[in-house]
């Protein structure tokens, strides 16, 4: 009997999506990865560099040295509970003033939020050139202004109609640079700044990191805010938020909240086909496994269940991690655990991970 293949494979007919973006080589090709904290990054006892190491971070960074043009040098909301957090986590990110994690969902946590004096900086770890800033228009009299390495400020205005904006802006030669935005006027809403380098046309895969700590497949539709919700987010239009492909690993905080099987299918189902009206292709994850006993920890192979049947049923692609990487006692033996359910402190179980994405998307 034929040994079983250790590479996953994808079927390019459910990602067509994806790949005329890449052909087009018009702009760069965007991959939201989806889900819960596994995907932003967290490690128990991790340090100010747990997002460098995460998932989507490590994938960019492993195409890159097979030489495909690729990067994950953009910062998407809150996405670590608070923001006194993120800024333990993310050693990108500092602040000063009145920056704050705000009220407005957003992909990859709460929008950042500004009412008064202060500067929230980002220095991105790859040479860029540009920054797509996305914001939310409103009333008018919010403004903020942005700034490459402590230089010149440019302002950027509300005006008077609610909607989910982008702003490009040059950010000089190809470099590492200190993107800064600093609070002017009014309640000021950032969903998120995205990063890369387009010189001589380069294009790349723009990893984007959308993961929310603690997320349940209910957040991932959570489109309180109809006009800039997750949801609104994805229906934004390729010119905006709309990622040419998503990649969605849900379910774990769905058994530990004791949410049933059924309802996650049902919140899935809703996630999986806004992307596919919108042009958005999806490959559905299983989830790590979970050593712990948290709610329905104990039945949590009949999510894993739940989500290989779903993938046939909405016609999309499904990449069975559980059953690549064995269990849970095989992985923490290997030491890819920092506790029941994150990778370890170092990055090395989630690098693990980013590998197996890695080889899927090469099949294709």
């Amino acid at each position: 009997m034929a040994a079983p293949r250790m590479i996953p494979d994808l079927n390019p007919a459910l990602l067509m999506n994806y790949r005329a973006a890449r052909s087009l080589k018009t702009r760069n090709t965007r991959i939201g990865f989806n889900g819960d904290s596994t995907f932003a990054g967290v490690e128990t006892g991790g340090t100010t560099a747990q997002v460098l190491h995460s998932v989507p971070m490590q994938v960019a960074a492993k195409l890159q040295a097979r030489g495909i043009n690729a990067g994950a040098n953009n910062r998407f909301g809150c996405a670590s509970g608070t923001f006194a957090t993120l800024l333990t986590m993310d050693s990108r990110v500092t602040a000063t003033g009145a920056w704050t994690q705000g009220a407005t969902t957003a992909q990859g946590g709460q929008a950042f939020a500004c009412s008064a004096a202060g500067t929230l900086n980002i220095v991105p770890q790859g040479n860029v050139t540009k920054a797509d800033i996305y914001w939310r228009d409103g009333a008018a009299g919010r403004s903020f202004n942005w700034s490459v390495d402590g230089g010149a400020t440019t302002q950027i205005d509300s005006t008077g109609t609610t909607a989910i904006k982008k702003t490009t802006v040059s950010l000089g030669s190809s470099a590492l640079h200190t993107f800064s935005l600093a609070w002017v006027a009014g309640a000021v809403t950032i969903f998120g700044v995205d990063f890369y380098d387009d010189t001589s046309s380069r294009r790349e895969l723009s990893i984007q990191q959308w993961g929310i700590s603690g997320a349940t497949s209910a957040n991932a539709i959570d489109d309180t805010d109809t006009v800039t919700g997750r949801l609104a987010q994805i229906k934004s239009g390729k010119a905006l938020m709309t990622p040419d492909l998503m990649i969605i690993r849900l379910g774990v905080n769905d058994w530990r909240t004791s949410v049933s099987a059924l309802s996650m299918v049902g919140n899935l189902t809703t996630l999986v086909t806004t992307c596919q009206a919108n042009a958005c292709d999806v490959i559905l994850v299983t989830p790590r496994y979970d050593g712990g006993s948290t709610g329905l920890a104990a039945q949590q192979e009949d999510y894993a269940n739940a989500i290989r049947a779903l993938g046939p049923v909405l016609n999309v692609n499904v990449l069975d991690a559980r059953a690549y990487f064995g269990s849970y006692a095989l992985g923490n033996a290997a030491g890819w655990y920092s506790d029941t359910v994150h990778g370890d402190t170092g990055g090395a179980g989630y690098g693990e991970e980013a590998e197996f994405f890695v080889r899927a998307l090469l099949t294709v």
